[in-house]
């Protein structure tokens, strides 16, 4: 193997022994929760920190340009360093003098410190002092673009989340519209049906109205006159009033009835109205392809927006069926376009 080789895998086993070590945290070797105050090693918590702080600083210069026998002498510091730190996680107050052994741990961490400065000082002066902190950059490099690609991956997750949102609210309000819309309907439609009733009811009063008049019209007509016997001009005048009387009661009793057809004219409407726009997501969910699905738009929107016929005008006729002839011959078309 050259120098240059070794010199490389010196240089990567520094680098690994340098990533566990600089894993510990100084508050980790502290250990108070596990061995409590009066063992723990607080104590030495500014001795850690000093020491982690030193090789931390070695690992920002950067290691790239160090020669093989100062990489070799770093890397046993740091090796060395990082087996003293798993003495103090390993510790446990099983022996004779617990404290003197802390303390003996302590000591000796802080001993090493001036020995591992002389041969991590000098590599870390030569990275600050040529300003090739190359490791420091790569990482710093990393870090960011490990941020970019968090905040790339939450701003795309808020994105979606937004966008379903944003559906749903939309499809919400459309459900909500054409249930508003059906309610509307359908309370016109049962208004019509009150109506409706009541004009029935107004239809049979004039009916039995007039059916009673005209019995006790006969029965006048064949009873008392009759009997008493009237001349030319009086049976004139009697007709005539006999006639305008029941012209007034027929159109009276013709009137009501068209009052009462045009109500329920007007209520099934409105219910027609209010049933296609309850099925009318069903029929579009169910399509297969847009022109179905615009044509059944279409029919749902004439249906509801169209003018419809009062139920007055008897000479009126519906106008669905070439509606529906203009839809089919437009489908037509569309499928010989393709």
């Amino acid at each position: 193997m050259s120098s240059e080789e070794q010199r490389e895998t010196a240089l990567q086993a520094v680098e690994e022994e340098l990533a566990g070590l600089l894993g510990t945290a100084s508050e980790q070797l502290v250990r108070t929760e596990d061995l409590g105050k009066a063992l723990d090693f607080s104590s030495g918590q500014p001795v850690f920190e000093r020491r982690l702080r030193l090789f931390r600083k070695l690992q920002d210069a950067g290691l790239s340009d160090l020669p093989l026998p100062l990489l070799e002498s770093i890397r046993a510091s740091v090796s060395q360093a990082r087996d003293e730190f798993q003495q103090i996680l390993a510790f446990s107050p099983t022996g004779q003098n617990p404290q003197s052994e802390r303390d003996n741990l302590i000591q000796q961490i802080e001993s090493q410190y001036d020995g591992e400065f002389n041969a991590v000082g000098l590599a870390i002066a030569y990275g600050q002092q040529t300003g090739t902190n190359l490791e420091q950059i790569r990482r710093a490099a990393g870090e960011t673009l490990d941020a970019v690609k968090t905040a790339r991956e939450e701003a795309r997750s808020e994105l979606d989340e937004v966008r379903r949102t944003a559906e749903s609210v939309k499809r919400a309000a459309a459900e909500v519209g054409v249930s508003q819309h059906a309610t509307q309907f359908q309370q016109e439609a049962d208004e019509h049906k009150s109506t409706s009733q009541r004009w029935l009811g107004c239809v049979a009063v004039a009916a039995c109205v007039t059916t009673l008049l005209a019995a006790l019209n006969v029965w006048w007509l064949y009873g008392t006159v009759a009997e008493e016997g009237l001349d030319v001009s009086q049976a004139l005048q009697l007709s005539v009033a006999k006639l305008l009387l029941f012209s007034a009661l027929y159109f009276a009793l013709v009137w009501l009835v068209r009052m009462y057809r045009s109500a329920c004219h007007n209520q099934v409407v409105n219910q027609h109205r209010a049933n296609a726009l309850q099925t009318f997501e069903t029929f579009v969910n169910a399509a297969t392809d847009q022109q179905t699905k615009e044509a059944v738009l279409l029919r749902a929107t004439d249906s509801i927006f169209g003018h419809q016929a009062s139920g007055f005008d008897e000479a009126r006729r519906e106008s669905g069926s070439a509606n529906l002839l203009e839809i089919t011959r437009d489908l037509g078309r569309g499928g010989a376009s393709e």
